[in-house]
């Protein structure tokens, strides 16, 4: 089964076309999409940033909250990675997706 079949995202925070190149690779690594927060439907919360009404409610209830660094990492390695690795308010950056060149092992333990 794809990746990420087992998670609903809502994105908050993005530009569109960010959110759009986020939306369709949710969808083609397995996950569902919505629009808006639910947090009895919503897994995952992907922020820009560590703030916002989305961003508050989610954390409040135990969604998780990651930056877009989450999505391509699993997609770069075709499984769903450990959320706390890639909390947004750890760690913020911009993940360039072109870029797979990049040894990205930052995320990785020693």
């Amino acid at each position: 089964s794809l990746p990420l079949s087992s998670v609903t995202a809502c994105l908050t925070g993005f530009e569109l076309s960010s959110k759009s190149t986020l939306h369709t690779l949710l969808v083609s690594l397995g996950a569902s999409y919505t629009r808006d927060l639910n947090c009895a439907v919503n897994t995952h919360l992907i922020c820009q940033e560590a703030k916002g009404p989305k961003y508050e409610e989610a954390r409040k209830r135990g969604v998780h909250t990651v930056h877009e660094g989450w999505v391509h990492e699993c997609r770069r390695k075709q499984r769903k990675l450990d959320e706390d690795d890639y909390d947004v308010l750890i760690q913020r950056e911009t993940y360039d997706d072109d870029d797979d060149d990049k040894d990205d092992d930052r995320n990785l333990p020693p």
